[in-house]
C-alpha cells in the first residue's frame, strides 16, 4: 500500500483518535507543557493510554459503548494506518500513544493552528518514517522534520517525541518546534501555573484553555477511581462574573419540596433575574409590576427538575410513566403566590385565545384540593394531543401553586401532589438516603449550584416508553431500532432510547457541584458506576 493513499488520511485519523481518547490515567505533571510556547492558548495532555486501553478492554460499559457506537466499525483511515504499519489498532495505541499525548494550539476555536506531541522511542519513530515514506526537510530546533509524500502532513522527531500537524499549520508547527524545550515554555508561564494549581495534584488528564481578549480561562482535570470518573473544573469569564453577581444566600443542597422519587434535579443559588423585557408579565400582573412587586418577594434557590408518575396512577392508564418537568422557586414572602397564580391563569387564557385557530377544545383550567391544599390544573396535554395526533401527550396537565415556602410549576398534576406529601412529611429528596450516599458537600463555601441525575430511575422511566412504542407503533419501532427507513425525529428517538437505557443501566449516579471563590467558578462532576 502506498503512503500517498494514506495522506492526508493519516493526519485526520490521528487527530480523530486523539480527540476521541481525552480521558486517560495518571498524568505526570504535564511534561509536554515544557514543549509548548508560553503564549499557547490551548493545552491538553493525557498519559498512559496503554493502561487505560488495557483496563477497559474487558469493561462491560466500554464493550456496550463500542458495540452501539456509530463508530463501532473502525473508520477506513484507521484500518489503512494499521495496514501500513503492519500493526493492530491496540498495538498502535500502545506503541505510539501509550505514554504521553498532548495537543498545543495557538488559539481557541475550531480549525486553529495546532501541533500534537506524542512520546515514542527512536526505533518506533524510524518505523513511522519508513512505513509512511516521509521525506526529510531539515532541522527545526532540536527536531528533525519531515513532510509526507503528498505534502499535506508535517512530522518532527527528537530522541523522545514525535510531533505532527497538517501542512496548513506549517508556520505554527515550525514556531513550536523551534522553541520546544529551549524557549519560554507554557510550563513556566505564571498564568498557566496559577490555574493548573487550582486543580487536584493527583490527576489523570488536564486541559487548559484561555482567551485573553475575552478574559476567559478554563481548566479541567480528570481523575479515575477504579471505574468511577471525576472531572474538576476551574475557570473564569466575564459572563461567569456577571452570573456570580446575582448569587443568593441559599445552600446548594436545597431541592425544595421534591419527593425522593425525583429522577434529576438542578438547584441554582441564584436570585430571580429580572427578564430583559417585562412588558408582557406586567400586563398580566397589572396594576402590579414584576420589578417592584414580585421579584423582591422571591428568593434563592431556583430548582429545575424531572420526575415521573407511574401509569397506574391514572384512571385511563396510558401504559407508560408520564414525565413531570418543572421548576420550583423559593418564596421570601408567601403572599406572592397569589400574584403568581394570577399571572399563570392569565397565560392560560391567552393560550386559549391564541390556539382558537387550531379548532381544538379549549384548555380547561380548574382549581383542585388535596389534603387542604389548593392548586391550579390546566389540561394542556388534551389540547396538544388533539393538535398533534400524539395521544401520549394527553396525560400532561400543567399544575401550579404554593407548596410550603415554594412556588411549584410542573407538567404533571399527580407529581404536584407527591411534592405536597413530601413537604408535609419532611421526606424530601435532599433528606433521602439516595442523596445522602452521593457524597455531596451539604454546606460548601461559596455555593453556586448542585445537580444530580439518577441513571437507574431514568432508565426505568424510558423503558416504559420503549415498551409502549413496541405495542403502539410496532412497525415504526422495529424499523427505528434496526436503523432502517426514513429516520424522522420520532424514529431517531426510538432508535437511540434503547441504547441510552442500556448505557444508564451501568451507572449509579451523576452529580455536579459548583462553588465560587471570588470571580473563579469551580466545579466537580462525578460519574459513579453501578456496583458489580
Amino acid at each position: 500500500m502506498k503512503a500517498q493513499r494514506l495522506i492526508p488520511s493519516l493526519i485526520t485519523g490521528l487527530l480523530l483518535f486523539a480527540a476521541c481518547t481525552l480521558a486517560v490515567p495518571q498524568a505526570r505533571a504535564q511534561e509536554a507543557a515544557t514543549l509548548a510556547p508560553a503564549d499557547a492558548a490551548v493545552f491538553i495532555e493525557f498519559d498512559n493510554l496503554a493502561r487505560w486501553r488495557a483496563d477497559f478492554k474487558d469493561d462491560e460499559l466500554a464493550d456496550y459503548l463500542r458495540a452501539h457506537s456509530p463508530l463501532n466499525r473502525p473508520p477506513e483511515v484507521w484500518l489503512m494506518i494499521q495496514a501500513a504499519m503492519g500493526m493492530t489498532g491496540d498495538q498502535i495505541i500502545d506503541t505510539y500513544f501509550g505514554q504521553t499525548v498532548a495537543l498545543v494550539a495557538k488559539e481557541t476555536g475550531d480549525h486553529k493552528p495546532g501541533v500534537i506531541f506524542t512520546r515514542v522511542s527512536p526505533e518506533n519513530a524510524r518505523l513511522v518514517q519508513t512505513r509512511f515514506e516521509l521525506r526529510e526537510v531539515g532541522k527545526v530546533g532540536r527536531f528533525n522534520t519531515f513532510i509526507t509524500p503528498d505534502g499535506k502532513g508535517r512530522f518532527g522527531f527528537d530522541d523522545k517525541w514525535m510531533a505532527f500537524a497538517g501542512d496548513e499549520h506549517a508556520e505554527y508547527f515550525n514556531t513550536v518546534l523551534g522553541q520546544a524545550g529551549t524557549g519560554p515554555s507554557l510550563a513556566k508561564d505564571k498564568d498557566f501555573r496559577v490555574w493548573i494549581g487550582r486543580l487536584p495534584k493527583e490527576r489523570d488528564a488536564v486541559l487548559f484553555a484561555r482567551d485573553l481578549a475575552k478574559n476567559e480561562v478554563h481548566t479541567l482535570a480528570l481523575q479515575r477511581h477504579n471505574k468511577d470518573l471525576t472531572l474538576h473544573y476551574a475557570g473564569t469569564s466575564d459572563k461567569g462574573v456577571e452570573m456570580l453577581s446575582n448569587l443568593g444566600n441559599a445552600g446548594t443542597l436545597d431541592f425544595g419540596p421534591l419527593p425522593p422519587t425525583t429522577i434529576a434535579v438542578a438547584s441554582l443559588n441564584l436570585k430571580p433575574v429580572h427578564p430583559k423585557n417585562t412588558a408582557f408579565l406586567n400586563r398580566l400582573l397589572a396594576p402590579q409590576t414584576f420589578e417592584q412587586d414580585i421579584a423582591p418577594k422571591l428568593d434563592a434557590p431556583v430548582v429545575m427538575f424531572l420526575g415521573q408518575t407511574p401509569s397506574d396512577r391514572f384512571e385511563n392508564k396510558p401504559g407508560f410513566s408520564v414525565p413531570a418537568m418543572g421548576m420550583a422557586i423559593k418564596l421570601k414572602d408567601k403572599s406572592v403566590a397569589a400574584d403568581l397564580d394570577r399571572a399563570l391563569n392569565g397565560m392560560v387564557l391567552i393560550a386559549n385565545v391564541a390556539s382558537a385557530k387550531w379548532q381544538t377544545d379549549p384548555i380547561e383550567l380548574t382549581s383542585q384540593n388535596y389534603k387542604d391544599h389548593r392548586f391550579a390544573v390546566a389540561s394542556v396535554g388534551h389540547v396538544l394531543a388533539q393538535r398533534t395526533g400524539h395521544n401520549e401527550l394527553e396525560p400532561l396537565k400543567l399544575a401550579y401553586g404554593r407548596v410550603g415556602d415554594w412556588y411549584l410549576v410542573t407538567t404533571e398534576a399527580h407529581f404536584f401532589t407527591q411534592c405536597l406529601d413530601a413537604n408535609d412529611t419532611g421526606k424530601t429528596l435532599d433528606k433521602s438516603d439516595a442523596v445522602r450516599h452521593m457524597g455531596l458537600n451539604a454546606s460548601p463555601a461559596g455555593p453556586v449550584g448542585v445537580a444530580i441525575l439518577r441513571p437507574q430511575l431514568l432508565a426505568d422511566h424510558m423503558q416504559t416508553w420503549i415498551d409502549h412504542w413496541k405495542q403502539a407503533r410496532p412497525e415504526l419501532f422495529a424499523q427505528a431500532v434496526a436503523g432502517e427507513g426514513l429516520m424522522t425525529p420520532a424514529a431517531r428517538l426510538m432508535h437511540n432510547a434503547p441504547i441510552a437505557v442500556g448505557m444508564m443501566k451501568h451507572l449509579d449516579a451523576v452529580t455536579l457541584q459548583m462553588t465560587h471563590d471570588g470571580g473563579v467558578v469551580q466545579g466537580r462532576l462525578e460519574i459513579k458506576r453501578k456496583a458489580d
